[in-house]
């Protein structure tokens, strides 16, 4: 489906529809939870890709944010294209910004060992260097 380029409003049929199929089989709350926030993940990275308008962006994200932002990675990917995003929606700048600011310190609180913690500081930086749209300045 990702390279047949369908638009966005049927690739998101396809994912909620393939994910109604992936509960129905699945047997614990924890199961069906994780299937969940992987869709919105997906769903949401693909809005980013499409570069869809605010309501529909908007719409992915909050579902992302209300299923799937269960870790420090979920967190700096949805806080990375937000903020890269920006140039199509300029006034959500503070939003977004605060969101990526948030991943950063929580990012930064984890252990040097962690893997996770180099990798996601990295695509932090990438983004600060990458967005169009800089961080307004506080009130």
């Amino acid at each position: 489906m990702f390279a047949a380029r369908v638009p966005y409003a049927e690739f998101e049929r396809a994912i909620l529809a393939q994910e109604k199929q992936f509960l129905r089989e699945t047997r614990t709350e924890n199961e069906r939870r994780l299937i969940r926030a992987r869709t919105a993940r997906t769903l949401f990275t693909e809005a980013f890709a499409f570069g869809l308008p605010w309501k529909d962006f908007g719409r992915a994200l909050r579902r992302f944010q209300r299923l799937g932002l269960s870790d420090s990675d979920d967190r700096v990917h949805a806080a990375c294209l937000y903020v890269q995003s920006l140039d199509l929606f300029p006034k959500r700048a503070r939003e977004a910004w605060t969101l990526l600011e948030d991943a950063e310190r929580r990012t930064k609180a984890l252990r040097r060992a962690n893997p996770l913690r180099k990798e996601n500081l990295e695509a932090i930086a990438h983004t600060k260097q990458v967005a169009r749209v800089r961080r307004p300045e506080p009130r």
